[in-house]
């Protein structure tokens, strides 16, 4: 007989409405007049409580008082009456228009004399979290999560353990395991969204560098990953032009942006750049091909080109797999860095020929 996994909440409830009410509901569970009611889920959302304030031990929770959506706030939790925490809750959004700025100056205004944490709750992959530690919140991220609802999870019996709970450790977990999947199956299996920021993520580690994230057009889009980024300067502009390394899912381009409106001076850079990335790529025994259109980001050559009849899978790909069709990752990364070196030797000839 076959089974199935048995429906998920979560997998319905995907917006942050949907996750902040979660979290508001865990979180007063960490209220003492509710341990009564169930033991476990009460540890459990004291423990949760505590990791937010990365104080894993010793807080003693009084009282705590949950509201949702003041000022805007997804989430606003006090705690003895002296501890506020801020928590800014995002799906597969991230932060935009300075939002996190005006929620600490709004609290600040309220709660002076309280002591305030302010957390980034994201559950799903983030590029980088520049602006959110700028803004001085703390992301929470879903390994962290996951070791507290794992604890749960471990403790409480079956018969014991709370469905909602439940559900949100194991799409947590069905997430985990999706952007780990880069390393586990074929190549030619991988989604569109989850084994391409589990890739990204890891040549972000690798090169202490670059960005990833959705790159909208008229075909549909893709999620791609930039870095190794050369800029051109000008006395009297932030910068003449600048040339970077793109990943477009399985396309390796190299791109360029001018800052000029002026077509023919865009079109003469352009052209010039794409001589001398040919001639070194040429020297440096790197496969290319003119790539790319007019426009603001424009992409002038394409590295290690496949065949459109030949699958993602050969040796001419910037992706390199082993004998079973899993990514060789160190392989992958040594071809990128082929590229790196590229970019450097065009840039010094560009700085000084262009």
């Amino acid at each position: 007989m076959t089974t199935h996994p048995k429906p998920n909440l979560f997998d319905w409830a995907t917006s942050e409405l949907s996750q902040d009410a979660f979290l508001s509901w865990l979180i007063n569970w960490a209220d003492p007049k509710y341990q009564s009611f169930d033991p476990n889920l009460y540890q459990c959302a004291v423990q949760f409580v505590r990791s937010l304030l990365k104080d894993n031990n010793h807080l003693e929770i009084q009282t705590i008082k949950v509201e949702r959506q003041w000022k805007h706030i997804d989430v606003l939790v006090t705690i003895n009456d002296n501890i506020i925490i801020v928590i800014e809750d995002k799906t597969f959004t991230s932060e935009h228009s300075n939002q996190l700025t005006r929620y600490t100056e709004e609290v600040k205004a309220k709660f002076s004399t309280a002591h305030i944490h302010k957390i980034y709750f994201k559950m799903h992959e983030q590029s980088n979290y520049n602006t959110i530690l700028a803004a001085g919140f703390c992301p929470y991220t879903r390994k962290e999560m996951l070791s507290v609802l794992n604890e749960y999870i471990a403790l409480s019996s079956s018969e014991r353990k709370n469905d909602i709970v439940v559900d949100f450790h194991l799409y947590l977990t069905n997430l985990e395991n999706n952007i780990g999947k880069y390393l586990t199956i074929k190549l030619n299996d991988w989604d569109k969204w989850y084994c391409w920021q589990g890739f990204y993520t890891a040549l972000q580690k690798e090169f202490n560098d670059g960005d990833w994230g959705y790159v909208s057009n008229p075909s549909g889009g893709f999620i791609g990953y930039w870095w190794h980024w050369k800029h051109i300067p000008d006395p009297e502009k932030d910068y003449k032009f600048r040339f970077y390394l793109q990943l477009e899912r399985e396309k390796f381009v190299i791109k360029i942006n001018i800052n000029s409106e002026d077509k023919n001076i865009c079109n003469k850079i352009r052209r010039k750049l794409q001589d001398i990335v040919f001639e070194e790529a040429d020297q440096q025994h790197i496969p290319w091909e003119k790539y790319g259109r007019y426009g603001n980001y424009m992409a002038i050559a394409l590295l290690f080109p496949k065949n459109q009849e030949e699958d993602i899978i050969n040796p001419k790909s910037y992706l390199q797999t082993n004998n079973e069709g899993l990514l060789d990752l160190p392989a992958t990364i040594q071809r990128l860095k082929k590229a790196m070196a590229l970019l450097d030797t065009v840039y010094h000839r560009a700085s000084k020929e262009i």
